[in-house]
């Protein structure tokens, strides 16, 4: 029997349901989370940045990284994950 291969679109952001008391908004349960593997931080030829940032300009997927970071805040303190990946909550940065 020959080995089924899936392909899934991997999303950037995913929303999940929270129940955790460190929520400080707690009317809305549903919220953004962030992949976390292209925000870890790396080291490459001694510049340690996020792993994003070392995306090609024209990139979508950085341009997409970077506008997140102007209005919100990575908590890594809350994380869910999904198949091998860690997603992390996004805050925005006026809460």
């Amino acid at each position: 029997m020959a080995k089924e291969s899936i392909n899934k679109k991997l999303e950037l952001i995913m929303n999940y349901d929270v129940n955790d008391a460190s929520i400080k908004d707690s009317s809305k349960k549903r919220k953004s989370f962030v992949m976390r593997y292209w925000f870890d931080q790396v080291t490459y030829m001694n510049i340690k940045q996020e792993r994003f940032r070392y995306l090609p300009d024209d990139s979508s997927l950085k341009f997409e990284c970077e506008q997140i970071l102007k209005t919100q805040i990575l908590d890594s303190r809350n994380v869910r994950f999904e198949e091998s990946l860690v997603y992390m909550l996004l805050v925005n940065k006026d809460s």
